[in-house]
């Protein structure tokens, strides 16, 4: 399913892809972006699951750091929008006394940064709706990690009724 990624470059959409579970690793940067969405689907369908412990705030603290901080970041251009989407299992256990804190200062990395939440299986709402800062509007649920479609059409929604229709 497209986010309307059908023009990805280094002038159009950008999309990087973190992983994280104890440590996060950035695993497609916004360089790669000009490679494709049909080599973006490809990457991320392939991308194997995290184990172990889930550090949500060190996540974001990564995307804040390397992703957004990067050269190849268009951070703050005012015709781009930032979307930040983690995708987790909700049960943060390693670092959790600084997601609050982790999740504003990505949030205040520009006007444009909006953060949305993925829950997977019994995902915590107080926690999604820490990392969003917005409730229930910017997280998402699904039962399973293999239930993306629900979510994809979610965002769609989402994307056509504040975004002129794309993420």
């Amino acid at each position: 399913t497209s986010f309307c990624p059908d023009k990805l470059g280094l002038q159009d959409k950008q999309i990087a892809v973190v992983l994280f579970s104890s440590q996060a690793r950035t695993v497609v940067s916004f360089k790669d972006s000009h490679k494709g969405a049909d080599w973006l689907a490809t990457e991320i369908q392939g991308l194997p699951q995290s184990r172990g412990a889930t550090a949500t705030a060190g996540a974001l603290r990564h995307v804040r750091e390397n992703v957004l901080s990067s050269a190849d970041a268009r951070l703050n251009d005012p015709d781009t929008s930032t979307h930040v989407i983690v995708v987790t299992d909700g049960m943060c256990n390693q670092g959790c006394e600084n997601l609050k804190s982790e999740a504003k200062k990505l949030r205040e990395m520009g006007p444009g940064v909006q953060l949305f939440a993925l829950g997977v299986s019994n995902a915590r709402a107080c926690e999604l709706d820490i990392i969003t800062g917005n409730g229930a509007d910017m997280a998402f649920g699904v039962s399973d990690f293999n239930s993306f479609e629900s979510f994809a059409n979610a965002m769609k929604e989402v994307a056509r009724d504040e975004f002129n229709g794309c993420i």
